[in-house]
Formats: C-alpha cells, structure tokens, sequence
C-alpha cells in the first residue's frame, strides 16, 4: 500500500501540508506576485510563500 507523499518546497526543502489551516494575506499576495513574474507558486510551502510575499510588497513601496 502506498502512502500519501508529502510535497517539499522547491525553495527551502522543507515538507508542508497544503490543507494545513486558512492561508495568510501575505501568502496570497506571494502568490499573486510570483504569477505576475511568470513564476508557479506550485511547490512552495506557505513560509516561502510568505516571505515572497512580504518582499513584494517592500518592493512595492520603492
């Protein structure tokens, strides 16, 4: 029987859970910045997802 595989984030290498809680703003925003660059959000955990976020929107500011 095969188990449930666990994704791992492209960025950091950490394993995360995709149904694990409600998403943050941030981590939307991180989203919508990386599909706006071109970039797949896909394989991201939502700390990276995050912090991409949060420097979009430092980014932003300048």
């Amino acid at each position: 029987m095969r188990g449930c595989a666990v994704p791992r984030c492209r960025k950091c290498g950490e394993q995360y859970d995709e149904d694990e809680g409600a998403r943050s703003p941030v981590e939307t925003l991180g989203e919508i910045f990386l599909e706006s660059a071109g970039e797949e959000p896909d394989n991201l955990c939502p700390g990276c997802r995050e912090e991409i976020g949060v420097l979009g929107l430092l980014a932003f500011g300048e």
